[in-house]
């Protein structure tokens, strides 16, 4: 399993609303994956999934009802995607450290 717990996250929204940054951690084993983060210091959030194939992730999070998607590139320290939460979407962007 390979963790990374000082991970960035970007969210940024198909609306006038400011882009967010937010510390996360991400988990990947196998071919699954693990988001997990504290949304404005309150609820833990965490997206769950499966690689589809070749890094690319499809993810749910029952808690907020979102979906997502993330892919990771060989060889970069970077997961990119979109998601959807209730009435809400956009793009998100995760630096791994």
């Amino acid at each position: 399993m390979s963790i990374w717990n000082n991970c960035t996250m970007t969210t940024l929204y198909h609306s006038a609303d400011a882009s967010h940054d937010w510390p996360c951690v991400v988990k990947i084993d196998d071919k699954k994956i693990l988001v997990e983060y504290q949304y404005e210091g309150e609820a833990l959030v965490q997206y769950t999934g499966t690689d589809q194939g070749h890094g690319h992730f499809k993810l749910t999070a029952n808690k907020v009802f979102g979906k997502a998607s993330l892919h990771m590139f060989p060889g970069a320290e970077l997961l990119v995607g979109n998601w959807h939460e209730g009435g809400n979407r956009g793009m998100w962007q995760i630096v791994l450290a």
